[in-house]
């Protein structure tokens, strides 16, 4: 009887442990909301930083970071229709007044191909880029953090187009900069003269 109960108490705790290492398993079994293709993110660059041990680059995906230490909230990777993309342009206060949506655009992607893609601007919104997205800082387009120091001011205050991009051949990642060219409908020289002027206007003050 007293090695019946024990043993009874010995499966108790082995059967604790089971189901403790069946949530952590629950756990990192990741499932996405939606049905779709698995895209990879961007790649994140190898760190250099000295008297620390190298961390792992590239993408989740690759069989090289099998087992590798991944900190909390890393994005492991995209899932959509690839056929079916989106670009997000950041437009200037000063050119925000010539945009509208239903214009067409044409997306030069940084190191692709030479021919453009072509898209329509679908959404335009007002976002504050108190942190800017680090693709436009890598490349210098914008500012790490906030410029503006006057109270009650918002930081640096730009807008976002949301462009539809048709259907392409070309192999596109997450996280890719380009150039957005939006056709824009015609002004007429005393348009023009005035945004200038209104420019010029904003810069003094």
């Amino acid at each position: 009887a007293a090695e019946l109960l024990a043993a009874e108490a010995t499966l108790e705790a082995i059967d604790g442990q089971l189901q403790e290492q069946k949530s952590l398993e629950a756990r990192l079994t990741v499932k996405s909301p939606r049905a779709g293709v698995v895209i990879p993110p961007p790649i994140r660059p190898p760190s250099d930083t000295p008297g620390r041990l190298s961390n792992w680059s590239g993408t989740p995906l690759e069989a090289r970071n099998r087992g590798a230490y991944m900190e909390a909230g890393t994005l492991l990777c995209h899932v959509g229709d690839p056929r079916n993309l989106e670009a997000a342009a950041v437009i200037d206060p000063a050119q925000v007044e010539l945009v509208q949506v239903g214009q067409q655009v044409d997306v030069h992607l940084a190191g692709g191909p030479v021919a453009a893609l072509a898209g329509e601007v679908i959404t335009i919104s007002e976002m504050n880029l108190d942190a800017s997205p680090p693709e436009l800082v890598a490349t210098g387009d914008l500012p790490a953090q906030s410029t503006s120091d006057r109270p009650g001011t918002r930081g640096n205050l730009y807008y976002e187009a949301i462009i539809r991009l048709e259907p392409s051949s070309v192999a596109m990642l997450p996280g890719v900069v380009g150039r957005a060219k939006i056709q824009v409908a015609r002004q007429s020289l005393f348009s023009r003269f005035r945004r200038l002027l209104g420019q010029t206007i904003n810069v003094v003050y």
